[in-house]
């Protein structure tokens, strides 16, 4: 069966056998609510409230830049799905877990910001998945608590999983760096404003080759 890939990230890998990729799209479910109306789709209740759920979560509750048929589409989704459709806002609101909550909680603890403020990073070991029986899910939007702050330009949370994986690191910025770019370097990718990028070797090894080239890019005029 052909596989596809529909995304909206700069960087790609390559075990698809088509990729419709447009990197002006702040999320993957603009793009899917552009080619639902350009099949002629109709969109129902379960659709709309779909294709809100995909745009909230993909642009960290509609935080990252958008284009007119982003909005479009979160209008449609709106419309359509209020009636009987209740969306899916208890997603973000009043509806974490404990392990969760907790988790992030010592991730927080483990906030350090360096470079004059404009460099955020978070840690999460092994002992803190064991410790608050919380999972790598969950760690998922903490990279972008530290954006809050207004001296950081860059958020970097390094996460070491309990199956003793490789270690993986989640880079978010305001703007000033291109975090893909960065990620490309050791083999990961994504997009201007939010990055990845996975290394197969020792938590602390990770840690200090990355916070030490990010500290080299920030220093950079």
């Amino acid at each position: 069966m052909p596989k596809l890939v529909v995304d909206h990230h700069l960087t790609q890998e390559s075990w698809a056998d088509a990729k419709l990729v447009i990197t002006q799209a702040a999320a993957a479910g603009e793009i899917a609510a552009e080619l639902l109306d350009r099949w002629g789709v109709a969109i129902d209740q379960p659709i709309a409230a779909a294709l809100f759920l995909a745009i909230a979560s993909d642009t960290a509750g509609f935080n990252s830049p958008t284009r007119g048929p982003l909005h479009a589409a979160i209008g449609r989704a709106v419309h359509r799905g209020r009636r009987r459709y209740r969306l899916p806002v208890s997603v973000a609101l009043s509806n974490e877990r404990a392990e969760r909550l907790a988790l992030q909680t010592r991730a927080l603890q483990s906030l350090e910001l360096l470079l004059d403020g404009r460099l955020a990073v978070m840690r999460v070991r092994k002992e803190d998945f064991d410790q608050t029986k919380a999972n790598v899910p969950d760690t998922e939007n903490l990279i972008n608590v530290p954006l809050q702050v207004r001296t950081v330009q860059v958020s970097i949370l390094i996460v070491e999983p309990r199956d003793g994986g490789p270690v993986r690191i989640s880079l978010r910025s305001k703007g000033q760096v291109d975090v893909a770019a960065f990620a490309e370097q050791f083999g990961g990718g994504g997009h201007a404003r939010a990055a990845g990028l996975k290394l197969a070797e020792d938590f602390q090894q990770a840690h200090d080759r990355v916070i030490a080239a990010m500290s080299e890019r920030l220093g950079k005029p």
